[in-house]
Parts: C-alpha cells; sequence; structure tokens
C-alpha cells in the first residue's frame, strides 16, 4: 500500500532531494550484525552502531544520488546539499563525535534529523572560536568571530578562480564581504529569509576578528544564520568572477569541485591542503578526508535512485518511509539500515482555521480529534512503529525538554486525544451540530491517500470533509494570504527554530489563525531565554504546548511514519548521520570505503 508513506514523502520530497546533495571520547569494539536498526535515537536488537576496530584507509569514490540537479552554483543562495557540504565552510557545523562517530563518539545524538541547532553541539570550521552578548541596555546584541588561521583556499587544477586565490588563508575580510553579500544580495537565501538582519554593520574589528551587531530582537536570527547558513567565500574570487558557474567555485572543505554535467554528474576530487585532522577513534590524528572522491549521480527517478542502491552503485540513500524501506528491506538484505520516527523532526498536523465557523468553537475541534482512532492508523498503516503523536514536533531525544509527553498528559488533555467517537458526537451536539457539518480541506494530490483515513474517521461522527486537490504553488499562495480551506495539512516548520513558534504565530505556518496575547507572552519570553539558554527556551515552550493542547485545541496531529535510512556495509565511519548540525553534510569528511569489503560483497 503506498499511500502509507505518500503524505509524508511529498512534505520532504524538496528536502530529501538537496540532502542527497572538536573531540569526543573513545568507544569499545562491538560485533556488527545486519541489518542495523535504531529507533528513536535510542539503539533496539540487533545492535545498531558499532566502533570500527579496523584503521580507516585512504581511497575510494563515495558515490551518491539526488533526484534535483543545481539550481544554482552560487554559495550565496545554497545552505545545504551535500556539494556546497563537501567543498564550501560555513563558520560552524555540527561536532560529528557528540554522536556515534563511528563507534567512538559521545552519543549524545544520533544526528538523525536535518536541523539539530545545538549552540554545544557545534565545531569551529571557518571560525576558531565565536561569542555574542547583550548590551547593558538590553537594545542591541553583538557577535564576534575569531577567524582560523591555517584555513587554506582550494588550489583546483586549471581554474582561473582557484589560481587567483592562490591557496592563501582565508582572512577576515572574506567573512566580512560573505556575510555582506548574504544580507544584501536579493538572490541570496539569508537576504530572503531573514530581512531583520539586511542592515546589520558587519565591520572587521581585528586582524582576525568579524563582529556584527544587531537589534535585541535579531540576535537569535544572527547568531544561527550567521553560524552556519552562509557559506565563506574568497572575497577577490567572488568579486571579479560569476559565482554562478561551477568552474569558478572555490572553497576550503576536504573537496574541490572538478567536473560537473548538467543534469548528469558532479565530481569533487579530495583537496590535498584541508585543515582538519581526525578528531578521534583508530584514525585519530590522520589527515581527512579519507576518499578520493566523490561522485553525484543526477537520478531523477526515485525507483532509478533505489535500483541503484540495491545494485550496490550508490552507497546511501536518503531516508525512506515505510512502504519504501520495507520494500528495499526485503530486495537488498545486505544493506544496513537505521531506523527514525523523527527525520527532520518535523509534525504534519490538520491546522483548523478558528477565525470562521465551525472551528472557532472549541468542542468542535475537541471533537475533530477524539473522532481520531491513532492506534488504528500506526498499525495498519506503519505496521505499529509510527509515532502517534509527532507534536509540535517528532520526538528527538536533544531537544527532550520540549515535549510535553502523552505519559505525562493531564486526564483533561488525554482524553481530549483518545479516540472516543461517541463523545466526539456528543460534543458536536453541544456545540450546535447535531447532525454534524460539511467542511472542505486543502490538499495535494500525493497527500489524498493517506488524508482520506482521516476523512473517513470524521465522516462517523458526522462531518462530511471535502478535499479540494491544488497544485503545490497554488497551496503556499493560500498559506500565505490565509485563503486556504478551513482545514489543511502542513508541516510545523524546523524543530531547531522553535522559539519562532510557527504552528502558533505568524501567517506561513500559523494556518490555524491563531491570535492569543498567552501564545504571544509564551514565545516572547521562550526567544529571549533561548539566546543564553536553550534549555530553558525549551521548557517554557513545552509551557505553552501545555496551553496549547488544552486551551486552544487548534490542531489534530498526525501520526507520523517510520522513516529508515540505508547504506552499504563498506561505507565505515557513517552510522545513519543525515546532516551534522543545521543542514550540515560535514559527515562525509570523516566516511571511508573498506574496499577490501566492498569486493568480497561482489560489487
Amino acid at each position: 500500500m503506498k499511500r502509507k508513506a505518500l503524505w509524508l514523502t511529498l512534505s520532504f520530497l524538496v528536502i530529501g532531494a538537496v540532502v542527497l546533495a572538536s573531540c569526543g571520547g573513545g568507544g569499545q569494539t562491538t560485533t556488527t550484525t545486519s541489518p542495523v536498526t535504531t529507533t528513536g535515537g535510542a539503539t533496539t536488537a540487533p545492535l545498531t552502531t558499532a566502533a570500527q576496530s579496523d584503521k580507516p584507509q585512504y581511497g575510494g569514490t563515495l558515490t551518491l544520488a539526488t533526484g534535483m540537479d543545481v539550481g544554482t552554483w552560487d554559495p550565496c543562495r545554497n545552505i545545504t546539499g551535500e556539494i556546497w557540504g563537501a567543498y564550501a565552510d560555513s563558520m560552524w557545523e555540527g561536532d560529528w563525535t557528540k554522536g556515534p562517530a563511528g563507534g567512538y563518539g559521545q552519543n549524545l545524538t544520533d544526528w538523525g534529523f536535518g536541523n539539530n541547532d545545538i549552540f554545544e553541539y557545534k565545531l569551529g570550521i571557518i571560525a576558531d572560536s565565536w561569542k555574542w552578548s547583550v548590551s547593558a541596555d538590553g537594545k542591541t546584541g553583538t557577535i564576534v568571530y575569531t577567524v582560523r588561521p591555517g584555513v587554506k583556499w582550494h588550489m583546483v587544477p586549471n581554474s582561473a578562480a582557484a589560481k587567483l586565490a592562490n591557496g592563501r588563508e582565508v582572512t577576515a575580510d572574506d567573512v566580512v564581504y560573505s556575510f555582506q553579500r548574504a544580507t544584501t544580495y536579493s538572490l541570496a537565501f539569508v537576504f530572503n529569509s531573514n530581512p531583520g538582519l539586511r542592515n546589520a554593520p558587519i565591520t572587521k574589528t581585528g586582524p582576525r576578528e568579524v563582529s556584527i551587531t544587531l537589534p535585541y530582537n535579531e540576535l537569535y536570527n544572527g547568531i544561527i544564520r550567521f553560524g552556519d547558513a552562509v557559506f565563506i567565500e574568497p572575497a577577490d574570487v567572488a568579486q571579479k568572477f560569476d559565482m554562478t558557474d561551477w568552474h569558478n567555485q572555490v572553497g576550503t572543505g576536504p573537496f574541490m569541485v572538478t567536473d560537473y554535467v548538467s543534469g548528469s554528474t558532479c565530481t569533487l576530487d579530495r583537496s590535498p591542503n584541508f585543515w582538519m585532522k581526525n578528531p578521534i577513534g583508530p584514525g585519530k590524528g590522520d589527515q581527512l578526508p579519507y576518499l578520493d572522491k566523490m561522485k553525484v549521480m543526477v537520478v531523477p527517478d526515485a525507483s532509478t535512485r533505489l535500483a541503484a542502491l540495491q545494485t550496490g552503485k550508490v552507497d546511501r540513500i536518503v531516508p525512506l518511509f515505510y512502504d519504501d524501506a520495507a520494500q528495499m528491506r526485503k530486495n537488498q538484505p545486505k544493506l544496513i539500515e537505521v531506523k527514525s520516527t523523527h527525520w527532520q523532526g518535523r509534525g504534519l498536523p490538520f491546522f483548523m482555521r478558528t477565525d470562521k465557523p465551525p472551528f472557532d468553537n472549541i468542542l468542535v475541534r475537541e471533537a475533530m480529534n477524539m473522532a481520531i482512532d491513532r492506534d488504528a492508523i500506526n498499525n495498519s498503516q506503519f505496521g505499529g512503529e509510527g509515532d502517534r503523536f509527532p507534536f509540535p514536533f517528532a520526538y528527538v531525544k536533544e531537544y527532550d525538554p520540549i515535549y510535553y509527553k502523552p505519559a505525562d498528559w493531564t486526564p483533561e488533555i488525554k482524553e481530549i486525544y483518545t479516540y472516543n467517537p461517541d463523545k466526539a458526537r456528543q460534543l458536536l451536539k453541544d456545540a450546535g451540530f447535531p447532525s454534524g457539518f460539511k467542511t472542505e480541506l486543502t490538499t495535494l494530490q500525493t497527500d489524498v491517500d493517506l488524508a482520506s483515513i482521516y476523512v473517513e474517521m470524521w465522516s462517523k461522527i458526522g462531518v462530511t470533509v471535502e478535499m479540494k486537490v491544488v497544485e503545490g504553488a497554488i497551496k503556499m499562495n493560500m498559506e500565505y494570504a490565509w485563503t486556504h480551506a478551513p482545514l489543511i495539512a502542513e508541516t510545523t516548520g524546523p524543530l531547531s527554530i522553535f522559539m519562532i513558534g510557527n504552528s502558533f504565530y505568524g501567517i506561513r505556518y500559523n494556518l490555524s489563525t491563531i491570535k492569543d496575547p498567552a501564545i504571544d507572552k509564551f514565545l516572547s519570553d521562550c526567544r529571549e531565554a533561548s539566546i543564553t539558554d536553550l534549555t530553558k527556551a525549551m521548557k517554557i515552550y513545552r509551557d505553552m504546548t501545555i496551553y496549547a493542547l488544552g486551551q486552544g485545541v487548534w490542531h489534530v496531529p498526525d501520526v507520523a511514519s517510520p522513516a529508515s535510512m540505508f547504506y552499504w556495509p563498506w561505507l565505515k565511519n557513517y552510522d545513519g548521520e543525515i546532516t551534522i548540525g543545521y543542514d550540515d553534510m560535514s559527515f562525509m569528511w570523516y566516511l571511508w570505503i573498506d574496499q577490501d569489503l566492498k569486493k568480497q560483497m561482489g560489487y
């Protein structure tokens, strides 16, 4: 039944395609079994991530497949992807050793979703150090970076752009230029995503020091965006050459772009002057990277990508949802699997518009929730392995303080979100709808199959839901203009920016049209706390969730599919990481290919 994963798959399609694009503690040697399986960050039998006792080997090619070609080569317009993450660097990225790290890491996270932005888990790349502070009057904040010495620009053969940079060190002037370009160029990601950063004074305040002054209410945005949403470019190269041309890409990462065929492949070769060494495990002290090459193939057809993995033509693939994962497990049992219910850390609730009848009535909203049999959906669609209540986000252990877990619910809240169609019908009667009512759901074609399960359950309490199918661009325009139907399913947005309060505040993701002073106060306190104490901010958000579930009941949370990463056993120092930090692909720096094992397996 392909319908089981369609709704989730579509919502993550673009992100998934792009994704295909210092030190921790030691570990002990264990035995690897296959398949490898983890769930929600916790290891389950058989053992999933094992320490690798063998010494890493140099050489080999990492081969990946992506569904999308490069849209633009300009680093200023990209913040993620395996290509940019392999050759271009930001100020900081996630610290690989905080995760499994080939069996020798701290296991504080499994790096199993795309938007971890815990500051304590960061590793300086271009930045040797950083700090931020708030002015005495509380009106402004300042971020100060110290640029790491010894980080050098690539010496790409036969590249005029690389020849201009000539392998020199990254300077504070390069950082200032990159930040200024990111906040002033109309097509840049940061310019468009964070307008409040456009006028920020960015200055060189020391030989290797860069300072940014921001209004207090933009300080957090500045910390996360300047930290790892801006790839640093050589100022002289970017000023002279066309940065949309792949030939002119000069970075500081472990790989260099050496060939690109539009719609076909991108090849990256090992950089001989990458600064970083392996921080942990049997390869501690080794010069990185281990791989000779990376090859990214553009394969738009999903079934072809899956076949490429099954036949050993690619080494790993982005998460597959329940049906596809089951098929992959059956077709190629030699693959290692890492399973999680928290890919991207997002929920996909149904939003009920509270600005017009019938959903302006909380009794109706409670009835809509009581009509949903979460256990039945989980068992029939996901084999009982899904997340029954991924709200406001799917569970991710490093964000644990943010969650108001079902085990902790008050009796009142538990009643609202427990299947009880008889009570739901009574609530509708009490709300003035003894015979139910008709309403409309804005949806996408690929959402229809799974959404129809919820529609059928609502019909049993007398609520008739007509699905209005629209195209993705039209749906997004409706959401921005609040012209969507009374019901709509949409993502909650990235977990890492929880303090924005996407599902409860603003317009884009606040599709229940909530305007509540209590929510405004929760979020104001949460944002203020997040600058200095993310744990405190999470706890404030948890209090807001308790209020939202009991006093608001603005959403009908979904049941989330499990997702599985698959990769071949010859890919070492890999434990199913999706990104290291906020959409950072830096786990590729540490990977190595066991070429003997690959040959033994017949590939």
